[in-house]
Order: structure tokens, then sequence, then C-alpha cells
């Protein structure tokens, strides 16, 4: 077995084994020489000394070479715990050379040893220590060894034993760490992971449910089980299925058409996924499903909305157009590049500041064009492109930057380059944002020379200040400083022990780690608030504000700073707590109020411009709560612009006028959505009566138009439908009195009639508006069915040929008698075989055909179907007269009449093609006609079916 395949429990016991022969060997060369007789023992004992000395060599070089090489650290202690020997490996793990660690005690300042729940290890549960203490060997103790150097912390498993005399007595102790990072790592990642997945499944924006299929006898589907389902899901259907059968949380599924359970089941059979979009006309929304084994017989089903995807191509054109007039008005510059760097757009003002047109720059790298400088050391700054390509970061230029115009103008100015990524996350060009600073740099360095007077003047003052020189340790106090704590300046001496006798210890602590931070650059500036003890006895509350000074090498060698007695402050605060305390209690009440009743309130200061709002404000317009609101100047953007016109000008009239307002406006929230808000302003006066700020509230209102908006289209509905019954019976009324007439006039002639001849005239005359009558109350009532949804459809197998030949038969002698021929096409030489309902179908032929009958005097009226992918098309072609042009979009409405058509010859209700489409719609089809006049008219329908 080679070293790399034995593992490191086998390397580790060698080790020991090698150790113990290495003592063995050693031992035995150290034997008395005087214990040598004669000469031929004197030979035999130098070759033995030879032969010892040579397996001492092999063993100790097998042992230290076995020791370095191995991959876990290995470290060797003597009793007092200091280290006698280590491998690399281990010294890496410390953080020390192998220098560094020879002679160290366990317990060291040089390295620090913590537990799995990051509290620091006590000294008795140091590895070594734990030894000592049980002479009994440790495995598997997981710790944490804090990196002396690297700043981080390495996760190791510790396994340990001790090395014994004769006398039981520990004469070494071994140790060996295995670095476990990488595992500590993956196990928090996927603890993390588990963590992310429930927060995901829980509170993510897909409905997500897991299912269990129950199949029949024969194995077939029959019903799924709803295992969990995410509230997502429960809010997307409006149902909690968990724990129940499909058919039970959604009782009826198994009729429809869609056959959840069957595709369902498919998927958990045979581990296929599917994913398809559904729009559901209820509410109005698209919805994007996918469906996936997640193991035999078992799948999940997830329903994300996707509405807003089908107006995405919309909204992408719109907001193109918003940033094409948002990079011509805002005031700074605006550059694109490629990812070559070379520029692509500039906006007005980049054109200004840099004095290059857009039709010049194009194409040019940016650094011909964007042309900036240092501004104290003329020399050329890299460019920021070449960076954010190179480095994929957001990079910011140093102060003191200055813009070179091409006409050599020059300004000073604040400058972001920011990646443009694609929709893969590359990088695809650069976009700089830029801003002449060149007067605000001014007032800057006006600012910044300000403050040094100011600092020099704090220097030179003599009240509460300290000065502390880090490499003596010197201090000094000012009388100011001794007064606060009740001392004159003589009183105590300018000693650094002063501070620490009357400070209280746990702040002691506070500030050294705060001075450590300051020294070693991690802040800026040291500021801390904690107790010092006065000379009468009390304590008395000190804010301590110290800035670190540091030499050319970095190494900080003065700390000077302020001492200010807070005590009244802290008392206040106190006070301020218990009635801020208060005050939240009173905003927790009204909030709630607020919420309940959709009520906002906010505050603008007609000074500053500044604005607040309520909690309930925020959620009215979509924005973060925990976010700061839109500056004023913004707030145009959350009205349309009829509505910011009407606002604006009342909040002028109640800024200049004190006049009260009362509105109701159109909002735009965040995501772009519009809303309705009654708002209310007025001002807020000081106690000179001037106006300071003007405050109001703003109610959402948005339900309430909604449902006034439903209302007023309920009305005009019903105004549309008894308009239309209104049209409906005055039409009915004249339809079935023009028969009635007909019948009683005729019928009250035949009593008094003689002759045969006309009483079978007006007999027939009779029967004629009798079946006319009787159709017209058939197309009435079917009609009133279509409307009402009382037709329910029955599918059934069915041979279309057999169907046109009985409707052939039933149509032949009427039609014969008339002369007109009556055919039959067909077109397909597969089979006839289609899946539908016949009833419906028998129906729309009809009617087609007696509509063609009425309209055909001569020629031939044919019935015939052609074979397609999704089914059959259907068609009824005659000779007849023809439809005009003007009326082909109108032909299918209910009650409509052709403008070609005699009425006094062609009578009908306008119902027949109106039933016809409701029937083909109402099996999923699609009916259109072509038609010429004087030549005839072609209607086809088709309809989907299963073979």
């Amino acid at each position: 077995m080679t070293d790399q395949n034995k593992t490191k429990e086998e390397l580790i016991n060698e080790l020991q084994e090698l150790r113990q022969k290495y003592d063995s060997l050693k031992i035995s060369t150290e034997t008395d020489i005087r214990e040598r007789k004669t000469t031929e023992e004197e030979l035999r004992y130098v070759n033995n000394q030879k032969l010892a000395e040579n397996a001492l060599q092999e063993n100790e070089a097998r042992y230290r070479g076995l020791l370095q090489n191995l991959e876990a650290g290995i470290v060797v202690h003597a009793p007092d715990t200091s280290i006698i020997m280590n491998n690399s490996r281990a010294a890496e793990l410390l953080g020390l050379t192998g220098e560094q660690m020879k002679g160290k005690a366990a317990i060291d300042p040089a390295w620090k040893f913590i537990n799995e729940d990051n509290t620091q290890l006590p000294p008795d549960g140091y590895p070594v220590n734990r030894i000592l203490a049980s002479k009994e060997p440790i495995k598997n103790q997981i710790l944490g060894i804090c990196h002396p150097v690297k700043n981080d912390i390495a996760w190791v498993t510790v396994n340990g034993f001790p090395v014994l005399n004769k006398k039981a007595e520990i004469t070494e102790i071994v140790n060996s760490f295995i670095d476990i990072s990488e595992r500590k790592v993956a196990e928090e990642a996927l603890l993390e992971a588990n963590w992310k997945f429930r927060a995901l499944f829980e509170k993510g924006p897909i409905g997500v449910a897991y299912h269990a299929m129950v199949n029949d006898d024969l194995g077939e589907p029959k019903d799924y089980f709803f295992l969990d389902a995410n509230e997502a899901y429960r809010e997307l259907t409006g149902v909690d299925p968990r724990g129940k059968l499909v058919t039970e949380a959604f009782p009826g599924i198994e009729n429809d058409p869609f056959n959840w359970i069957g595709t369902f089941g498919k998927v958990a059979q045979t581990g296929e996924t599917i994913h398809f979009e559904q729009y559901l006309q209820p509410n109005q929304r698209w919805y994007d499903c996918v469906g996936y084994q997640y193991k035999p017989e078992h799948f999940v089903a997830a329903f994300f909305e996707i509405t807003q995807r089908k107006v995405a191509e919309e909204a992408l054109r719109s907001s193109e157009e918003n940033l094409s007039i948002t990079l011509h008005s805002i005031g700074d510059g605006v550059i694109s590049t490629d990812i070559k760097g070379m520029v692509v757009n500039m906006n007005p003002i980049a054109e200004k500041l840099c004095g290059w047109n857009l039709a010049d720059a194009i194409g040019k790298p940016l650094s011909d064009v964007f042309k900036i400088i240092n501004s104290d050391s003329r020399e050329k700054v890299e460019n920021p492109a070449e960076i954010v390509i190179e480095t994929g970061k957001i990079v910011g230029l140093a102060n003191h930057t200055v813009l070179v115009s091409k006409n050599r103008s020059e300004y000073q100015i604040a400058d972001s380059a920011a990646p443009i990524k694609n929709k893969d996350g590359l990088i695809s060009g650069v976009v700089l944002v830029f801003s002449d600073v060149t007067e605000k740099y001014a007032a800057q360095k006006q600012i910044k020379e300000s403050e040094e007077r100011f600092n020099l003047a704090m220097k030179a003052s003599n009240d509460g200040l300290f000065d502390w020189n880090l490499e003596t340790n010197d201090i000094y106090y000012s009388p100011g400083w001794k007064k606060m704590l009740g001392y004159e300046d003589h009183e105590i001496p300018n000693d650094f022990a002063i501070w620490e006798t009357t400070t209280d210890p746990d702040d002691i602590k506070k500030s050294w780690e705060l001075q450590q931070k300051l020294i070693s650059k991690q802040i800026d500036r040291f500021v801390i608030e904690f107790k010092m003890k006065h000379k009468k006895g009390h304590w008395v509350d000190i804010l301590s504000r110290a800035e670190a000074f540091f030499n050319d090498a970095g190494k900080a060698i003065r700390m000077v700073g302020t001492h200010v007695d807070i005590s009244e402050r802290k008392k206040s605060e106190k006070e301020l707590i218990n009635a801020k305390e208060k005050a939240e209690k009173n905003e927790l009440e009204l909030k709630k109020a607020q919420a309940i009743t959709h009520i906002g309130s906010w505050y603008l200061d007609v000074v500053t411009n500044q604005v607040t709002w309520s909690e309930e404000l925020y959620k009215m317009y979509g924005f973060d709560s925990k976010k700061p609101v839109p500056p004023y100047t913004e707030h145009m953007k959350l009205f349309t612009p009829e509505s910011w016109d009407i606002l604006s000008k009342s909040l002028e009239n109640t800024r200049e006028k004190d006049i009260p307002y009362e509105l109701e406006l159109t909002t735009v929230r965040k995501d772009g959505s519009n809303g309705c808000m009654w708002v209310r302003g007025e001002t807020v006066k000081d106690s000179n009566g001037k106006i300071i700020a003007l405050w109001g509230a703003a109610q959402d209102i948005s339900e309430r138009k909604q449902i006034e908006h439903q209302l007023r289209l309920a009305k005009e509905k019903a105004e549309e439908s008894d308009r239309l019954k209104s049209a409906f019976l005055a039409n009915m009324s004249h339809e079935i009195r023009t028969p009635m007439n007909s019948i009683m006039g005729f019928a009250s002639l035949l009593p008094e009639e003689e002759s045969k001849e006309l009483m079978c005239r007006y007999a027939s005359v009779i029967v004629q508006n009798s079946e006319q009558l009787v159709s017209l109350i058939d197309n009435i009532v079917m009609y009133s069915k279509l409307q009402s949804g009382l037709f329910v459809y029955k599918p059934a197998k069915l041979n279309v040929s057999e169907l046109l030949n009985d409707i052939q038969q039933s149509f032949n002698l009427p039609i014969y008698q008339q002369g007109v021929s009556l055919k039959i096409e067909c077109n397909s030489c597969e089979a006839t075989q289609v899946y539908s309902d016949y009833d419906k179908l028998r129906q729309i032929i009809t009617n087609l055909t007696v509509n063609a009958y009425k309209y055909t005097s001569h020629g031939e009226i044919v019935l015939g179907f052609n074979q397609r992918d999704d089914g059959f098309e259907y068609y009824v072609k005659d000779t007849g007269i023809g439809i005009p042009i003007k009326d082909l979009g109108h032909v299918f409405e209910r009650f409509y009449r052709g403008s070609n058509i005699d009425e006094s010859k062609m009578r009908g209700t306008g119902l027949g093609l109106c039933i016809v489409k409701d029937l083909v719609e109402m099996l999923g089809g699609k009916i259109w006609v072509e038609s010429e006049i004087g030549k005839g008219s072609t209607f086809y329908f088709t309809i989907p079916t299963k073979g």
C-alpha cells in the first residue's frame, strides 16, 4: 500500500510506531562501553553500533519524511506542553513558522481556539491540557483556530494521544490537526440552502404544490392527492387543498376538457416535464404552468402569473421613450460605450461639457472624447471605462479630477462609471454619468479650510482637551478636562493612569477596543460615551471624541481629543425616551386606524420643501416605507399630468392665500399602475401666524371608484339589454303577427267556402304559415337556450358522411320541387369518423342548408367537407342571390337582414345564422362566409375533433 492510499489514521499509527522504534534504537546506542570485555566483543559492538546507527538514521529519516508529508498537522508536546517538534502543515494551520512554534507552550497569546458555537475555548478545553489531565487519547474534537496572520478561522478536527513510559508517566503528547474548513462551509451552505428553499417555497411568488397520484386497479390515473401547497398557490387559486384529493379541493375537475388528472398522471408515471400557458377568463389573467416528476407517482405543479409579460412589449417601448426623455432632460452628462470602449451615445449635457457633438463622437475611443486629468499634478487620469470593462465593477473618479473640453475649457467633475450587462449577465458596454462640480468643489475647498481653522482653534482651547503621545505614553489634560471631574489643574498630574483609575472598568475595555481600531485605521474617528468618577464620588457621563495622527510610515503617533460633560443631556435623553415610547404608542394606534380606513397623512415644509409621509401613504403609492420619501420635485411623477396640474395649482393657492383644498386625483403608483385618491390639504402656522408648512390627509378610493365604474357599466349594459329586448319584442311581434294573420284569415274563410279547390289552397296557405310560425318559435327557443347556457356539450363518435346523407334525404323532396339539386362532396380519403356532438353539428348544417334553400331559386346546393390537421372543414355552397360586400361583416348578427333581400318574398327572423355561429363557437370552432352577388355564397366552418 502506498502512502497516498493509506488513511490518515494509519499514517498516524505508523508515525507512532516509528517514533517508538527511533527511541529504542537511540537507547541501544548508548549502552555503556565499559561492558565490553574483549577485543572481539569490541569489534562486535562496533558493528552492532554501526548497524544500529544506520537503522536509526533510516527510521529517523522515514519518520521525519512521513511527518512532513502528512496532510494532517502534527504537533508533539513535552509534558510541560511546550512544543518539541511539528510538521509544516501544523505550522501552516496555526499561523507560525516551525522556529516560532518550537518551545512554545500550548496556552500562548499567539493563537486562540474557539468552540463550534464561536465562543472562546477555555484553557482546560485545549487538546494538550485535556490529555495531560486525563492521560487518555482524544478523538475528533472540533475547534476553530484563529489564524494570527490571515485574520481568519481554520476549522479542524483534533486527535491526540499520550506517550507513556513504563511508570505510566507522560513523556510526550502527540496531536494531529485535520483541516475541515471546507466541510464546515459546505455544512453551513447546506443549512442556508435548506432555509432558502423553505423561504422560497413558503414565501416565493410562484404557486407550488406537491402531489401524489391515485391510480385505479389497472394503474391508470384517477385522482391525485395534495401533499403540500405554498401560500402563493393558495392565494392564486383561492383554495387550501392541503390534505385533500383534487376532486375534493376542486369539485368537477374530472369533467374539465383539459383533463388535468390524465395530464399530470402522465407526468407522474413517465417523468415527462410539461410546460404550458393558460388564460383564466374569470380573473382575466395569464399563467405559466410547469409540471414535473420529483419521484415515481409524484409530481410538482408550479404556477406563475405572466400577465405582465404579455404587456411587456408595450412597457418596453414606453420605457425606451422615457429613457430618451430622461437623458435629454437631466442635468448630468451621460456617455455610453461598447465593449471596446468606443462611444455609442451621449446626451446634450455631455456634448456641452466635452465639446463634441454626438455625430462626431460616435465610434471614437472614449479617451479622445472624455479627456480627464488630475487638477493638482496635471497628469492624465486612467480611462474609467477600461477599468469597468476589466473588473466588471462600478468605479468613481477620485477628487481633483478635471475634464478638458475639446475647446480647452476645463471643468471640475464628479463621475461614476458602471457596466452595461446583457440578459446573460455579460458586460456589453459602459455608461458614464458625470456632472460639473466646479462651483461645488470650490465651496468644499472653502469648507475644508474653515474646518482646518476650527480644528486649530479647538486644539488651542484650554477646555476639556487631551493630547496623548502614543510613542512615549506622555499625556496632557487641560484644566477644563480636570475640572469636569471636580479637580483643579494642580490637584492631579498629567498621567495616563489617571484616566484608567477614574473610568468605569467596563468602559475602559470598550475604549481600548475602539482605540485599537482607530490606530489600525479601521475607523476614522474615536467617538465613545463612558462614565468617569467625580472627585465627590458620583459618576459623570462623558462624551469623548478623538483623532489619530500618523507618521509617513502610517504608524499612529498621537491621539488628540476632547471631553464633554453630557450628564444633563443623558438625563434629558432618558426623559425623551419615555416621551418617545408614549408617542410611539400613540403613533402605532394612529397607524392602525390609518390602515383600517386606508387614510394616510403628509407634511410639507414650505421653506425646505422637505416632505414626510405616514406609512399608509407609502402603501398607497407602492413605495418601501423604510426608504426616504421621494423629493418634492419628483412628486409630479406620482400623478397623471391632468391631476398634477390641478394639485399644483391648489397647493399654490393654499401656500399663498391660505385656501384649503379637497380633491379627487388620479395617481401613478411605483409599479406604473393608476389609482384614485381623495386628498385634503391646509396650512400650518407658527405663533406669529406665518405659514411654515402644509399638511393634510389622503385616502385611497381606487376600490370605490372601481365599484362606481362597474356600476356604470352594469347600468349601461342593463340599458342596452333593455333596448335590445324592446327591439326583439317589436321584431318578434311583427314576425309572429304576419303568419298568424294569414292563418286566422284563411281559417275564417274555410267554413264559408264551397269550392274544394279553394279550400285546398287555403289549407296550404295555413300549413305554410304554421310551419313558418313553428320555425320562428323553434329559433326563439334555441336562441334563448344558447344565451342562457342551457345547451350541454355531448360528444360521441359519429360518421360525417352518414350525417350529410341523412340531411340530404330530409331536404331532397322540397328542394327538388323547387328545381334545385342538393349534392354532397367529400374531398377526404381518410376515415370520416369524428368525436363531436351529433345533434348540434346536424343543427348547424341543417340551418345553413335552409338558409341556402331560401335564397336559391335555381342551380344547386352542395354540402361537403375537407380533412384538416385539427379536424374537418365543413361547407355549404349555393348558387343563390349572394351577399353584398357591405353586409358580409353583419350576417351573423341577430335580427340582421341583408340589404338585397325582398322582405315581401323572403321572410325570416334574422336568428338562423346567429344560432349557427353560437353553436359553432360552443363546439370550439370558427365560421366565415365568402359570397358574390348573383353567383351565390359559401359558408365554411371548422370544429376541432378527436379522431
